[in-house]
């Protein structure tokens, strides 16, 4: 099995969940109100042993950097990208702004 040491550049696979959680007792209890708290269930790991200092590893064609900068130049770029974030759940645009933010923050 491969390890995970300080320096190696690891990728999870994972599925946000959310699981309940027994509250403190008392009148919330009672009235059926349940906490729940979100985890991150890990499916798969990728580990990377290659020692580097260099970002990423992912090579782009020439057409591909186009696109990128066709892409860049439109005005609705974050409005669109936010939107493209799980589509297939209405709503909470804010969440996805958050999301898009942290994806493509330096």
């Amino acid at each position: 099995t491969e390890r995970v040491v300080p320096g190696n550049k690891v990728i999870f696979l994972a599925i946000f969940s959310i699981r309940r959680v027994a509250g403190a007792g008392g009148r919330s209890q009672q009235m059926g109100v349940g906490l729940r708290k979100p985890y991150l269930r890990v499916v798969g790991v990728d580990v990377n042993n290659e020692r580097s200092d260099q970002r990423g590893g992912t090579a782009f064609t020439p057409q591909e950097e186009e696109k990128f900068r066709i892409l860049s130049s439109r005005p609705d770029v974050y409005d669109m990208v936010s939107r493209s974030i799980a589509p297939s759940i209405f709503g909470s645009l804010d969440i996805k702004r958050a999301i898009a933010c942290q994806l493509f923050g330096g």
